[in-house]
């Protein structure tokens, strides 16, 4: 091996070594995209470092194999890692021994693969938002209409204070359930001075538990095809979660990991 070979050789192992250092150095500080490319560099380094040592550095075979096995091995997909290498490159001839040295690297990977990790890096932030209780999205104070209430009191007065199209119905500090501002203005004119909250509100809909979680609140809101829900705690009525505030809950708490 001349000294032009030797500097290539060493060249490589050096660009193999600090691509390697600087990936993993950027997972482990928490980065979860951008490992396509540096698996394919990797396998390519290998393999230009295995056709060194073979004395066939001038071919192309060692470093297109290196890329497949390190794209098969990382994403736990041989076939399609194969296929890249051999549609990228227009030599089908290097299929089989891509294939062989997948096989391989997959052997040695177990069950290990990148895909997990970043999709648990990527939907980690959202995933612990969804985990938080109802507690720390629900609205307190918000206003509330007694049983007794006509719909023109609903209508004029109540919905005004209120600002949101459905609105909880107590009696003191027990639920009796939601009215909707939709079936209170379907009250005919003639009706409306004898016809009250307790006529028209909702009871079959969902109460949500401050321990619940926020998936759990979106999920019942999605199922009773609303966009707020009360929340109750030992028959008293603690007030209601919506679909806005917890995008604001979401926005809040991205804003404080930063």
């Amino acid at each position: 091996m001349g000294a032009d070979t030797r500097h290539a050789f060493e060249l490589v192992a050096l660009l193999f070594v600090l691509r390697a250092l600087a990936t993993s150095l950027t997972v482990a500080g928490g980065g979860a995209g951008g490992l396509f490319i540096p698996l394919v560099v990797q396998g390519t380094l290998l393999g230009r470092l295995v056709g060194e040592v073979a004395g066939r550095a001038s071919t192309s075979l060692f470093p297109l194999v290196g890329a497949a096995a390190f794209l098969g091995a990382g994403y736990r997909t041989p076939i399609a890692a194969v296929m890249f290498v051999a549609e990228s490159t227009g030599r089908p001839g290097f299929v089989v021994p891509a294939l062989i040295a997948t096989v391989f690297a997959q052997l040695v990977m177990g069950s290990q693969s990148v895909s997990p990790y970043q999709q648990g890096m990527r939907t980690g932030h959202v995933e612990r938002r969804f985990t938080l209780p109802v507690r720390a999205a629900v609205v307190t104070g918000v206003h509330a209409c007694p049983s007794d209430a006509t719909v023109e009191e609903l209508l004029h007065v109540h919905f005004v204070q209120a600002r949101a199209r459905s609105m909880p119905v107590v009696d003191g500090e027990r639920l009796l359930g939601m009215v909707r501002l939709q079936d209170v203005a379907k009250v005919p004119r003639d009706q409306r001075g004898t016809t009250t909250a307790a006529d028209l509100l909702h009871a079959d809909l969902p109460i949500l538990r401050p321990h619940w979680t926020v998936r759990d609140a979106a999920a019942a809101m999605s199922r009773a095809d609303v966009d707020r829900l009360p929340v109750v705690e030992d028959g008293k009525f603690l007030g209601v979660v919506t679909t806005a505030e917890i995008v604001r809950l979401d926005e809040i708490l991205e804003a404080t990991e930063r």
